[in-house]
């Protein structure tokens, strides 16, 4: 079975008012992408992209500029039941620099391995 999810947003944002602090402005656009398939049930496999356009932000009169980027990441998951699974995502496989906020950036592909418990 075959499952694709997408979405996709624009926001408009004015803070004339606030000059000195602009430092969490959203993107103008952004948007993601999601393809999964799953053998069974069981095993779920798939890609995602997401994607934000860049923007600029202000801290006390000071302008930075959070450039847009593109995440392409796959993931796996293998449910060994019907309440636990494991699942790996890899992520930033572009190698860009992904900046959220002003504070972290991902500058390198990522790997993270998890387990779900659902009761």
């Amino acid at each position: 079975r075959f499952d694709a999810d997408a979405s996709a947003g624009f926001i408009k944002t004015d803070i004339a008012s606030t000059e000195t602090v602009r430092a969490f402005d959203k993107p103008a656009l952004n948007g993601n992408v999601r393809l999964r398939y799953n053998i069974k049930r069981r095993v779920f496999f798939g890609v995602t992209v997401c994607g934000e356009t860049s923007r600029t932000c202000l801290l006390h009169g000071n302008g930075m500029e959070l450039p847009g980027f593109i995440d392409l990441g796959v993931f796996g998951e293998y449910k060994f039941g019907q309440h636990f699974s494991f699942w790996l995502r890899g992520g930033n496989l572009l190698c860009q620099p992904v900046r959220k906020s002003l504070m972290y950036v991902e500058k390198s592909p990522f790997a993270t391995l998890g387990i779900t418990l659902s009761l």
